[in-house]
């Protein structure tokens, strides 16, 4: 059954990337062939980690963006969104996901490097990229309980072999412990700091269920 359907659309912008260092490892493989030469990334989809962090806030904070920056969605669009960014895959009705699937698969920041349950009080909103080496983790992370929240984003890359699209990188050994490090480190310092304020986590409400 087909919901919506539309033409193909293509995109009149300029998206060059604003920097010339897009050569990347030493060696890569095409169609099964290895390429003695780095990879170049010129062509490659780019959004910048500081763009990224930034739309992030826009979209958990849309009331502090101005006019012209602010996103034209609907109330609809921000529940749909909270509640699809911060879902573990046990929570998924459609689809349905097995065990395979851990509540952290892609909450890297915290729980990256476990398979344990995450506590029902805390709710990661975010979107990662993992591809080629490189890990990237945008997140808005809230213990509801502690009345903690900060906005985190990072992205690192790891290729000891110097080969790309060869499917051996280092996720599991050193990127994602990597950020799961991170993530504790910094909410265990929002954890302790002296705030004036409690934070107002309201806007969460709107999540649907």
């Amino acid at each position: 059954m087909t919901i919506y359907e539309q033409p193909t659309q293509i995109a009149e912008l300029d998206l060059d990337i604003p920097f010339n260092d897009h050569l990347i490892g030493e060696s890569y493989f095409f169609k099964n062939k290895k390429i003695n030469k780095p990879m170049d990334f010129s062509g490659k989809n780019y959004m910048s980690l500081v763009e990224q962090h930034n739309f992030l806030i826009q979209l958990i904070f849309p009331e502090i963006s101005n006019s012209k920056s602010q996103l034209q969605l609907t109330e609809s669009d921000y529940k749909f969104l909270l509640r699809e960014m911060s879902m573990l895959p046990r929570e998924s009705e459609f689809p349905k996901y097995g065990e395979d699937y851990y509540d952290s698969y892609c909450k890297f920041f915290l729980y990256g490097n476990s398979k344990e349950r995450m506590p029902e009080h805390v709710r990661i909103f975010n979107k990662v990229g993992l591809a080629y080496g490189f890990l990237l983790d945008n997140a808005y992370i809230v213990d509801l309980e502690n009345k903690v929240e900060f906005f985190l984003s990072a992205v690192i890359y790891s290729n000891s072999n110097g080969v790309l699209n060869d499917d051996s990188y280092d996720y599991d050994t050193l990127t994602i412990p990597f950020l799961a490090e991170i993530g504790r480190a910094i909410y265990e310092y929002e954890l302790e700091r002296d705030r004036e304020f409690d934070p107002d986590l309201s806007h969460l409400d709107r999540i649907e269920s």
